[in-house]
């Protein structure tokens, strides 16, 4: 029998920050964190859509913990907030689920100018993880999580030409944005062993991805995109993909179970389907040297140094 959420330890007295918990998988893992016995921040786009998912997390567990806090990682302003904020009122940490992301959109260019679906799904979260990286690196037992996709397997590591592309395509740009999710989690835990040793146990860098799970990610690609592809994506995935309580479990997974290791990836058995899973990244993407140049890229883009 798989991992499920009985076998996850108590979560009393932790603080989570969940990004993009207002739908999905992002309010579900708030959801069964809270439940647990954490206190979730719900960092959300949307105030009103946000409002609705900390009631729905209120609704499902009364005595829940939980707070909305907003947060458009498609902006650095709002992450700079978002981070004083969180540090202000939250100066310990212990998990952050870094969820948050948009899939195979229309050519667009976030505030600060870089390509949408990079700027959203990794760029943001770079940004916001080394803001709060002061309240996770003492806290024992911390957890990030990057969330990746099946698609990594056909993107290519971003360099500088990708951040503001000549030619766009939508699927391409969101394997090579979520490629880069996994390889930052991957440069992360070779950055926190440099600096804490072979055994960091103080915090852990986890990388996870929910499979084929139906949520809104691939209907807004057809609203806002169309074409064949999007249209059957989001056909196929209303009959044959997972709910997003099974969905969730390699997230949850990722960042509650103490037999999974920094470094680490947790996936669904079958790589879309299944139970959660503890598989090792592929070769590619724990090259140090691609590590290192997506680091830098990343800082010199943000204007964000994140020392480990």
């Amino acid at each position: 029998m798989g991992w499920t959420l009985a076998d996850a330890p108590a979560q009393h007295g932790r603080v989570a920050v969940v990004t993009g918990a207002s739908s999905g998988l992002g309010l579900e893992a708030a959801t069964q964190l809270a439940t647990a016995g954490a206190h979730v921040v719900l960092a959300c786009r949307d105030a009103g859509r946000g409002a609705r998912a900390l009631e729905q997390v209120q609704e499902r567990f009364p005595d829940a913990s939980v707070e909305l806090s907003l947060l458009d990682v498609a902006s650095l302003a709002s992450v700079r907030a978002f981070v004083d904020r969180t540090l202000a009122d939250h100066p310990r940490l212990d998990l952050v689920l870094a969820n948050a992301g948009i899939m195979a959109v229309p050519f667009g260019r976030t505030v600060d100018g870089f390509e949408r679906q990079l700027g959203t799904n990794h760029l943001g979260h770079f940004a916001m993880l080394a803001g709060l990286w002061p309240g996770l690196r003492g806290t024992v037992g911390a957890r990030v999580l990057s969330v990746t996709s099946v698609v990594r397997h056909t993107g290519t590591v971003p360099g500088p030409g990708d951040l503001d592309p000549l030619r766009y395509d939508p699927w391409v740009a969101y394997s090579r944005s979520k490629t880069a999710c996994a390889v930052t989690g991957v440069e992360l835990d070779r950055r926190i062993r440099r600096a804490l040793g072979e055994d960091p146990a103080t915090v852990a860098s986890v990388v996870a991805h929910p499979g084929f799970t139906h949520t809104d990610l691939q209907h807004r690609s057809v609203r806002e995109q169309g074409g064949l592809a999007a249209r059957f994506f989001s056909a196929t995935v209303r009959t044959q993909g997972m709910p997003v309580h099974h969905g969730v479990l390699p997230l949850l997974r990722a960042v509650l179970d103490p037999t999974v290791v920094s470094g680490q990836m947790v996936t669904p058995r079958t790589g879309t389907h299944g139970a959660p899973v503890v598989r090792r990244l592929e070769r590619r993407l724990r090259d140090p040297r691609a590590g290192q140049r997506l680091w830098e890229l990343s800082e010199q883009a943000t204007g964000v140094t994140w020392d480990v």
